[in-house]
């Protein structure tokens, strides 16, 4: 084998195994995307449940305020028998993903570690004390397509 052989087979198996990981990287990219939209899909409901059960009460419906729904003490009346591990976004160590929005300029600006929660007054404000937040908007970044999605609440009031 000559030099120039060898050479052609070196520059083979790299192509080869650059091809590889880039297929390998864009599945593990798909698979925590799955996951983010599962978990963004899974907060939106326990908002849209904490919703309908204050229905009932004297103050009427609301969605959770920022600091209830981003905080892990808030988590008990929100997340009822369910795992905690849905407010935290795939490859992280945080205790919890979801951030609440600091200002209600659109769209907002994820990482691909964060969940950033707005919940609005029906005057479009900013809901950080309730029973005033009217609907909400749930905003995550996919890793594989570096796009900004949105959850929007059922009741848009």
């Amino acid at each position: 084998m000559t030099i120039v052989e060898l050479m052609v087979v070196i520059s083979v198996i790299g192509i080869l195994a650059g091809l590889t990981m880039s297929i390998v990287l864009s599945h593990r990219y798909a698979g925590r995307d799955a996951e983010r939209i599962s978990d963004v899909e899974s907060i939106a409901r326990a908002f849209e449940t904490s919703y309908m059960r204050d229905a009932t009460t004297t103050s009427g419906p609301s969605y959770p305020t920022t600091t209830t729904a981003t905080t892990v003490s808030g988590y008990d009346s929100l997340f009822r028998r369910q795992s905690l591990s849905i407010t935290k976004a795939p490859d992280t160590t945080t205790a919890t993903s979801i951030v609440a929005a600091t200002t209600t300029a659109q769209p907002q600006a994820p990482t691909k570690n964060q969940y950033i929660y707005l919940p609005l007054t029906s005057s479009n404000s900013l809901c950080t004390t309730g029973p005033t937040c009217v609907r909400f908007l749930l905003y995550y970044r996919l890793e594989g397509t570096n796009t900004v999605q949105v959850v929007e609440s059922i009741h848009q009031q």
